[in-house]
């Protein structure tokens, strides 16, 4: 009889085979995911899957419990350039397209929960609430510092930088159809970054900006 996988293999082959499922479920979602191909991802055989996992069902609550939400928690406005406060708060928009940019697979996984909604609640919902209300706390404590615009709701600063930078590549057709230039096209990611930048200098770092003193009206007794 062999001897049985050390732990630390084990470990490594779970998180190989999650992984792989990431990927597959980003590319097919849920429905059109296939064991076949996450054991091919993985380089292992599909049997050794359910060793590990009773079933896609389970496997895809796996990725989205776990690898969702700690990929949400990587995207939260605390790891902000606005964490140097030396940085131009009208980055901020550029900033978080650009993270998107790093994790495609991430926006894919979003897109499909988002058309799966009806069927299945978020996974983790409570936990990648309280992701989110940090997120907007830390938007709330740069605009006391005066970093950001005090008069816009910071829901809706969150929401907004949350869109600007994820719907372009989650709805790519929209962005081909409008701009001419594919979504996933270097041109366009160069293009977008800088109307980001443009953007975020027009809304963002007004607050920053310390209005120009008055000059002193002559006295009275002045020749």
């Amino acid at each position: 009889m062999p001897p049985a996988p050390r732990p630390r293999n084990r470990e490594r082959t779970r998180r190989s085979i999650v992984s792989a499922a990431r990927a597959e479920f980003a590319a097919h979602g849920y429905a059109g995911a296939r064991m076949e191909q996450i054991a091919q991802r993985a380089g292992v055989k599909k049997e050794l899957i359910y060793h590990y996992f009773r079933g896609k069902e389970q496997l895809f609550e796996e990725v989205r419990t776990s690898q969702l939400a700690d990929a949400e928690a990587d995207h939260a406005f605390p790891q902000s350039p606005l964490a140097d406060r030396s940085q131009d708060p009208a980055s901020l928009f550029s900033w978080r397209f650009s993270r998107m940019l790093g994790d495609l697979e991430w926006v894919r996984l979003l897109t499909w929960e988002a058309a799966q909604a009806d069927v299945a609640p978020p996974p983790n919902e409570e936990g990648r609430r309280v992701t989110i209300r940090k997120s907007i706390a830390a938007i709330k404590s740069a605009q006391k510092d005066g970093l950001l615009p005090a008069d816009l709701d910071a829901r809706f600063l969150q929401l907004a930088m949350f869109s600007l930078a994820t719907y372009p590549l989650a709805f790519s057709q929209i962005t081909a159809m409008t701009t001419g230039i594919a979504a996933s096209d270097a041109r366009f990611h160069k293009a977008w970054t800088a109307f980001l930048q443009q953007l975020g200098q027009r809304l963002l770092a007004q607050a920053s900006v310390k209005p120009a003193r008055k000059p002193r009206s002559a006295s009275k007794g002045s020749a």
